[in-house]
């Protein structure tokens, strides 16, 4: 017998043998041919199965057979699978005779089965492509088809009825038929797939469509399974004198604390039973090594009960699957505001005197020697001393943890004797022997690592003050021994057990003594150009990313550094990685933003990478085959991959696990509606003129039109502006509306060849209501100053008339009003509170001062502006200036041809620039320094003694939604509230801060435009503040920054000065107030503009539309969203009334419930903002009075001529924390009152 045959019968008596083989499932054949043959065969055992013949079927059908029969056939001949099969008659109903209908079973032969290598060389007669093309396509024709489920395995007797025979449903197939087979149902394979998972019969799905991919990933990360403990629930365990082990430290923290708050030392918080949970997971995770199968190699449960796996990657069938070791460590992504912070320090002090161990995957170079030198032999022998010293730094026990009962000669010498290994520098670790390929590295440099129990914790830099802030809050200050790092300690700070400094120890010994490392990101990317940084020497016992998300750029310094680092345990702490969400009261993670899903795979990779998760980390290219292509559409769905990687390296809960514990204060969020300014109609309805009159002229065709899919840009900065507008804008010039009435007068000119009006009464009419819009625009005086000045307009009553005609902006004359900008207003009271013993009674010395003064400061104003500083927060100017798109030349070509067709085109040809000098020769006078309107004019009714200049009063400004929340947070003041206050667009964030300036009122800014460390210190100055001393205090926030990490929870009240168009950025800003540690119920505002584009932004987002909001509202622009479009095209005009005032007067609802304050008592100090209530509809509010000259606008004037703190000051306030004033908040009828 030749070589050959003899592994031919190796090969069948391997495939034969069917309790080695894989149970798949069951196919259904009808049309046997009986009449032709019986169908005996050679019986397998004594239930009446049979081994399956298909080359005797083929031949009795002459090839005329099913493609099913055709695919299982393939398989078989190839001895992939293996067949037996069973004749069940079967009865319809008594008056047929029964059918006979065969039974097949399916068995797979696995890969890896005893033998497999005589298959294996036998197949070596075809082309393995071949028969890789050949099993998968003839293996997903089955796959459709098969039975899975175990009823269909062990079927019913030989006679039975049609009714035992089908459960449900059955699919059952002739056994001869056509050349091609077409599912009758087109299921996708994906649905089979998962049918198979389930065993599941076959069956035809209700819904059949296709899932995206941002569905498939947001099931996935609701179904990550939360940490259960329960194994350690009751556990037994004996208490020790010494060290704890890990298993024995998880059941005291779940069965003894919080009773016993012994069992976390150094923790001075109270965990939350879900974060004792998490907690406990992670060490779980750091400690317990675990073999799991690759992500790719699939469980399954076959019919008969036994347990296989499938590989996707590579299809085929195994007995057991390859593993990998799960990474010591994970990602904590629990939810904003769930304690992420204290659950990573409580891990750091739980294990504190663990010390980093040799790790067992690296192959070490044996002449180990110490810092490089060459490892020479002691003369003699060694100590019992050195031998045990040697053995404590080698083996990583905890001595550290007997420290109190060492003598200090012990205790200085294990401090310096620090456990080493060494390693090559070419060396990947976790390499383990996969199926995959494995490449043979060569080891010419060598590394040494030294072992220790510290923590290196990465922190972005604007997160820093606040990691500070929770490790003095939430741990025993002398507990741990903490090194803090940071481009901003330009001068080294120690105190007890913490030092802070701006650079890493180069002594090796000395970075190891510190407990905790915490450095910032930007400086720790730095440190990557410096092949001798000293974070490279240590084979740290753990390292943590904070807002892990960034380490999704696999090119950035922090990236290449975190994979540089040598640790045993890794962690990174990100809020859920998924976003979107459709309600601000559902869990985090119900929705999910498209554009971050598309990402999200992409950025498992880099968090696999930063992990070293095999086989992913050393074969990069296999995370996109294995994983992302096939996760939403394909053959073999990867979603339970991703979920079974997830499930071992994420440790989160979803909301209902934490309801049960955490119980936070009641959330309020309402939107608020404000009626327009009479300059917010203005405004608004420019912008919607602009709109018509190009909706007209370009008869809504063709690349004119803005509308037209070519000016998607253009029209985005439009609407962009557009809502703007409805907070201030000042961007139109005159020029610009002056050519648009243009534009508009001629497209009611045009006619037809007939003599009949060219466009229709419906266009016609837009026209002549853009044309009302734009006269009312250019005949106010206030709106032209403002769109040559862009300054806020506040209405001053009070002020006797040299002052509004040196200083003013315009005048009110009915009323006897002056118009003026904020500067002008900080200008008046500087001169006010200097002049304060002058008697302004006397108008002619009043006036020489204020002329002499206000020349001064207007030569200042004018070359500030046409400076036009780099300030990245500034008021609106040429940058914000509406351009109406080269209109102008337009408009003069169109006359001089008048045959030729005059439309607004998008195409912008100027750059829009405004010409400061002649802005300022267009509004001064020759004399003084004042402006042309303020001197033209005269007061009549204007008389106002000396004595009462102080009761100056400013009555409104001219954006309603300002002189609203400037009312609010006026109040906040006077109540010792502290609040946050969210803005989009910085022109509203500057004018705010412009009127809490005049009006004194504290703030503090956190934008983009200032730097990491002062926006930390900003932050810390906001925690630190005293209200109940100082009063209230707001935090004005740019909402880009407001997404991850912050805890602000000492703010109960929270602004939006508009609709956030992406709810799940609006969620994140919230979180910042409402999370965990806060104490007080959380007011949110939305502030709504009533009748504008932002009502109907907010009704889109609050309609109960899944699917429209899945596709429109998640977009990232508004004007993408359809609904949005259809309201900007139907161009409603806001209306204007006679007589209708020009200022939003300083009004909203009263916090207080009507209690009305008590009048200033003393004659001569300056006055306060006071508030009378009114009831109107049942409602009380609050209509205050804002007084110019007022003593918390004296107070900061001369807080801010103190020399500003020095970065060593703000350091140590850092370090130590700022001091508490003793006093505390005085009533405020109480107060005293700032003399003269």
């Amino acid at each position: 017998m030749n070589r050959s045959s003899v592994d031919y019968t190796k090969v069948v008596e391997t495939c034969n043998s069917l309790h080695g083989l894989i149970s798949i499932g069951t196919l259904n054949f009808h049309s046997l041919p009986t009449e032709i043959c019986a169908l005996q065969g050679i019986a397998v055992d004594d239930q009446r199965w049979k081994w399956l013949d298909h080359e005797f079927l083929n031949q009795c059908y002459r090839g005329n057979i099913h493609p099913v029969f055709k695919a299982l056939a393939f398989l078989i001949r190839h001895r992939y699978f293996t067949a037996t099969f069973k004749v069940f008659q079967v009865s319809v109903c008594d008056r047929l005779l029964p059918i006979a209908i065969a039974k097949v079973r399916i068995y797979a032969v696995p890969l890896d089965i005893e033998g497999a290598r005589y298959i294996r060389q036998w197949r070596q007669k075809w082309l393995a492509q071949y028969l890789s093309r050949e099993f998968r396509s003839n293996w997903l024709v089955l796959m459709k088809v098969l039975d899975y489920s175990p009823r269909g395995w062990h079927g019913c007797s030989h006679h039975c009825t049609i009714d035992d025979f089908v459960d449900d449903s059955v699919l059952i197939l002739p056994l001869n038929g056509s050349d091609k087979y077409i599912d009758p149902f087109l299921c996708p394979s994906s649905f089979h797939f998962t049918r198979w998972l389930d065993q599941l019969q076959y069956f035809v799905p209700q819904n059949r469509s296709e899932e995206s991919l941002d569905t498939v990933v947001l099931r996935i990360y609701n179904n990550v399974a939360v940490p259960d403990m329960s194994g350690y629930k009751n556990r037994e365990f004996k208490k020790k004198l010494g060290l704890a082990s890990s298993g024995d430290l998880i059941t005291s923290l779940i069965n003894e604390y919080p009773y016993n708050s012994a069992v976390l030392p150094g923790v001075l918080s109270t965990l939350y039973p879900f974060q004792v949970k998490s907690l406990c997971r992670m060490l779980e995770k750091e400690t317990l090594v675990q073999n799991l199968p690759v992500p790719y190699f699939k469980m399954i449960v076959s019919p008969s009960g036994k347990v296989y796996y499938f590989d996707m990657l590579d299809p085929g069938f195994y007995l057991n699957p390859e593993l990998y070791t799960c990474p010591r460590g994970g990602i904590l992504a629990e939810n904003m505001g769930l304690g992420k912070t204290l659950i990573c320090l409580s891990l750091i002090c739980a294990t504190k005197f663990d010390i980093s161990t040799v790790p067992d995957n690296l192959m070490l170079y044996h002449d180990q020697s110490v810092r490089g030198k060459e490892n020479t032999r002691r003369p003699g022998m060694k100590s019992l001393a050195d031998i045990c010293q040697d053995t404590i730094g080698q083996n990583s026990l905890p001595w550290k943890f007997f420290q109190d009962d060492l003598p200090q000669s012990v205790i200085d010498k294990l401090s310096r004797t620090n456990g080493f290994f060494r390693i090559g520098l070419t060396y990947s670790a976790n390499q383990y022997g996969l199926r995959t390929k494995e490449k043979r590295m060569e080891q010419d440099e060598y590394q040494t690592l030294f072992m220790s129990n510290s923590t290196l914790l990465v922190v972005p830099e604007n997160l820093f003050h606040q990691w500070n802030h929770e490790l003095n809050k939430h741990i025993e200050p002398s507990y741990l021994s903490k090194l803090f790092v940071s481009d901003r300690f330009k001068q080294p700070i120690h105190n007890s057990n913490s030092t802070y400094t701006d650079n890493i120890p180069e002594n090796v010994d000395q970075l190891i003594a510190y407990d905790l490392v915490l450095i910032t990101a930007p400086l720790f990317a730095r440190l990557s150009k410096k092949k001798s940084c000293t974070l490279r020497g240590l084979y740290w016992k753990r390292l943590i990313i904070d807002e892990g998300h960034s380490m999704s750029s696999k090119s950035s310094n922090l990236s290449i550094l975190c994979n540089s680092i040598y640790a045993e345990r890794r962690w990174a702490v990100t809020g859920t990685p998924t976003s979107g969400l459709t309600n601000l009261y559902m869990d985090e993670e119900e929705q999910i933003k498209e554009q971050s899903v598309e990402q999200s795979p992409s950025k498992k990779r880099e968090i696999s990478s930063y992990f070293k998760v095999e086989p992913f980390h050393s074969q990069p290219k296999l995370w996109n085959s294995a994983i992302v292509k096939n996760l939403s559409d394909s053959t073999f769905s990867t979603e339970s991959n991703l979920k079974s990687l997830l499930d071992s390296l994420m440790v989160r809960h979803n909301l209902a696990d934490v309801e049960s514990d955490l119980k936070l204060p009641q959330l309020h969020h309402e939107a608020v509606f404000i009626s327009p300014s009479y300059h917010n109609k203005l405004s608004i309805n420019l912008f919607t003129a602009v709109l018509a009159v190009n909706a007209v002229s370009s008869e809504r065709e063709g690349s004119d039109y803005m509308f037209d899919p070519s000016n998607r840009q253009q029209l985005r900065r439009l609407v962009n502006n557009l809502q703007l507008s409805t907070f201030y804008w000042t961007g139109f010039q005159l020029e610009d509306v002056k050519t648009l009435i243009g534009i508009a007068k001629h497209c009611l000119k045009k006619t037809t060849p007939a003599g009949d009006p060219f466009f229709g009464n419906s266009d016609r009419e837009l026209l002549q209501r853009s044309l009302s819009a734009a006269y009312e625009a250019i005949h106010n005086p206030g709106w032209r100053t403002a769109s040559m000045l862009h300054e806020m307009q506040y209405f001053v009553q009070g002020l006797p008339y040299p002052f509004i005609r040196t200083y003013g902006l315009g005048v009110l004359e009915s009323l006897g009003l002056g118009v003026f900008g904020a500067p002008h207003l900080a200008a008046i009271q500087e001169f006010y509170y200097k002049n304060r013993f002058m008697d302004m009674d006397d108008e002619t010395a009043l006036t020489a001062k204020l002329e002499s003064g206000s020349q001064k400061f207007w030569e200042n104003y004018w070359n500030d502006s046409a400076r036009k500083d780099n300030s990245k927060f500034k008021k609106q100017e040429s940058t914000h200036d509406f351009d109406v798109h080269g209109l102008k030349e337009a408009l003069e070509d169109d006359f001089r041809q008048t045959r030729g067709d005059f439309k607004i085109s998008p195409s912008r040809s100027s750059s829009g620039s405004q010409d400061w000098n002649s802005t300022r020769d267009s509004l001064t006078n020759e004399v003084g320094g004042g402006l042309k309107i303020t001197g033209e004019k005269k007061l009549v009714h204007n008389v106002v003694s000396g004595a009462d200049v102080k009761k100056a009063t400013i009555l409104g400004s001219a954006s309603a939604k300002l002189s609203y929340l400037a009312s609010r947070l006026v109040d906040h003041q006077r109540q010792g509230v502290k609040s946050i206050v969210f803005f989009e667009f910085e022109d509203s964030a500057y004018y705010l801060t412009e009127l809490l300036d005049i009006l004194g009122v504290n703030y503090i800014l956190y934008a983009t435009f200032i730097g990491a460390g002062q926006r930390s210190n900003n932050l810390a100055d906001f925690d630190s503040h005293n209200s109940e001393a100082l009063g209230g205090i707001t935090l004005i926030m740019d909402l880009r920054l407001a997404s991850h990490g912050l805890t602000i929870i000492s703010a109960t009240r929270v602004y939006f000065l508009s609709p956030v168009w992406q709810r799940s950025v609006e969620a994140q800003a919230i979180k910042r107030a409402h999370r965990i540690g806060q104490t007080h119920e959380v007011y949110v505002e939305t502030l709504v503009l009533r009748d504008t584009l932002e009502e109907e932004i907010y009704k889109r987002r609050e309609r109960n539309e899944p699917q429209q909001e899945k596709s429109d509202t998640a977009r990232q622009y508004v004007i993408d969203d359809t609904g949005m479009q259809q309201f900007i095209l139907k161009h409603n005009f806001l209306p204007t009334e006679g007589g209708e005032s020009e200022y939003a007067s300083f009004t909203a609802l009263d916090l207080n419930g009507g209690e009305n304050e008590q009048p200033d008592e003393n004659v001569d100090s300056l006055l306060s903002h006071k508030s009378v209530q009114v009831l109107q509809n049942h409602t009380w509010y609050k209509n205050w009075r804002m007084y110019l000259f007022n003593p918390d606008n004296l107070q900061k004037l001369n807080a801010a001529k103190k020399q500003k703190a020095s970065l060593e000051q703000l350091n140590s306030e850092l370090v130590e924390g700022k001091p508490e004033m003793a006093s505390r908040k005085i009533p405020h009828k109480q107060r005293k009152r700032v003399r003269f």
